[in-house]
């Protein structure tokens, strides 16, 4: 019992003193250690990458190549100056603004109308305002410039049209640029395009040229017979010459080199065309769908000797042929040049022009090995034909309108020397297909020429189109009227030939 009395005072004593000794208080001895809770972090989304508009510019394609690039041409100082290519200048002197301002342009309208009405024989030939104006400013930089020298530029931009994508719309600036913007965010739009000279035949742009990308045609030879091979004369040895595109590779085959051009599809304006979101959008726009069929450089100043008839029947098919179409009247573009061919006066070397009664195209004198040139967009050779079963050569080219497939055309080459392509061929625009000569009895053969003329395929049979000019003045029409209210030619509406 002792011993348990003293056990207790021990331990009574021990705990008074541990408890006196310590300065950390009941509370403080108790840690609780707890893992946090995990809080919830917000992070901002990204910012989102601002959509590039939708860009482009349209510029006039003159040379057909889908790319905004250089156009060659002759400078025609006559057809410059007209009575109302005047009117135009002083109308774009007086309102400076007015030639991308289509708002501003009824009054030029109402200008030339009440010209045309006082001088009724006036031939509506007036060139586009925006190309007027560029070439006016290329002559005052360069005022050597002589009627008939070749003219290189950069194609010009086409500024007051309308670019749309669905109800957002947009006008081209001075320089034929437009900015549209992309709330979609869409990679590729569909666009509109509204020509403000679309009231003006002479000046309006009727296809857009889809540029596709490049091709080479690759080199090739052809063979030729000697006799044909002597009247070539302008062609070179391909050891002498190492930029012609045709040369003589030996006595009886000729090399056509390396070809580089560009694959094209035409489509009427009116269908309008896409474009991509942040990449440059060149829309190359046409006039006409075709271009010269021979090379400027090599022809500085073409002749046409024989003119299209616009009087007598259109359509050729199995029924009606060219004898049909006859019917004693001839009559040329102007309504007044009608003075029949005369091919003694273009054997004595005169530049006489005339009209053949129901003429279907153009004869142009072309010397002897001219390359001749496809001035369609990418087609197919249609057929070939050459003596005996014709006599003279002739090379159909087939274009194929996209958005049509039954609407289609065609264009005849004849009188020539030698042919360099093959039936069913694709062929660019540009692309060398034969060499001028004076193959055929009609005209005499002394006569070197390229005939040349385009043809519309319609259920009735083939209907031929006048090439060459815009406007006729006539009016009223013949009932037999066979002309074009539309030029085919692309450089604007005129292939700048000197005319007599």
């Amino acid at each position: 019992m002792r011993k348990l009395t003293v056990l207790i005072c021990l331990l009574v004593i021990l705990l008074t003193s541990c408890t006196q000794g310590s300065s950390v208080t009941p509370e403080s001895t108790l840690t609780i250690t707890q893992t946090p809770i995990a809080t919830a972090t917000f992070t901002p989304s990204p910012t989102s990458t601002p959509v590039p508009p939708l860009e482009g510019r349209l510029f006039f394609d003159m040379n057909g190549s889908g790319l905004p690039d250089e156009a060659t041409f002759n400078y025609d100082e006559a057809r410059l100056n007209s009575p109302i290519n005047q009117i135009v200048r002083a109308y774009i002197s007086a309102f400076p603004d007015s030639y991308y301002q289509p708002e501003r342009l009824a009054g030029l309208e109402d200008t030339i109308e009440e010209y045309i009405s006082a001088y009724p024989d006036a031939l509506r030939d007036e060139t586009h305002p925006v190309l007027l104006k560029v070439i006016d400013d290329y002559v005052s930089a360069h005022p050597g410039i002589e009627d008939g020298d070749l003219i290189t530029m950069d194609e010009p931009g086409l500024p007051g049209y309308t670019v749309c994508v669905q109800s957002e719309c947009a006008q081209t600036d001075q320089e034929g640029s437009f900015s549209l913007p992309n709330a979609s965010g869409a990679s590729r739009a569909s666009i509109k395009i509204t020509d403000p000279y679309a009231d003006f035949p002479a000046w309006a742009m009727r296809y857009i040229n889809d540029w596709k990308g490049a091709v080479t045609v690759p080199a090739y030879t052809k063979d030729i017979d000697a006799a044909t091979m002597a009247r070539l004369t302008t062609i070179p040895l391909c050891d002498a010459d190492l930029e012609a595109l045709v040369c003589k590779l030996d006595e009886d085959t000729l090399q056509v080199r390396d070809q580089h051009l560009n694959d094209t599809s035409i489509i009427p304006i009116a269908k309008g065309t896409s474009i991509k979101s942040g990449q440059d959008n060149n829309i190359g726009l046409m006039q006409g769908f075709l271009t010269l069929p021979f090379v400027s450089e090599q022809v500085p100043k073409p002749f046409i000797w024989g003119y299209f008839d616009i009087i007598g029947k259109r359509i050729l098919n199995d029924n009606i042929t060219y004898n049909d179409t006859q019917d004693g009247i001839i009559l040329n573009y102007d309504g007044k040049y009608n003075l029949p061919i005369d091919f003694s006066r273009v054997l004595n070397g005169e530049h006489f022009s005339g009209v053949g009664d129901s003429h279907t195209g153009l004869d142009i004198l072309l010397p002897m090995g001219t390359y001749e040139l496809s001035a369609l967009p990418t087609s197919k050779v249609l057929s070939l034909a050459g003596p005996p079963s014709y006599p003279e050569f002739m090379t159909f080219l087939w274009f194929e309108n996209p958005n049509n497939p039954a609407n289609h055309y065609m264009t005849v080459y004849g009188h020539q020397n030698n042919q360099l392509v093959n039936s069913d061929q694709t062929v660019y625009r540009g692309q060398i297909i034969g060499l001028s000569g004076n193959s055929g009895v009609d005209p005499p053969p002394c006569v070197q020429q390229v005939h040349f003329d385009l043809e519309e395929r319609i259920p009735e049979g083939w209907f031929f189109i006048d090439p060459f000019r815009t406007i006729i003045t006539l009016n009223p029409l013949p009932d037999n009227y066979w002309g074009s209210p539309a030029s085919w030619w692309t450089s604007d509406n005129n292939p700048q030939f000197s005319l007599p």
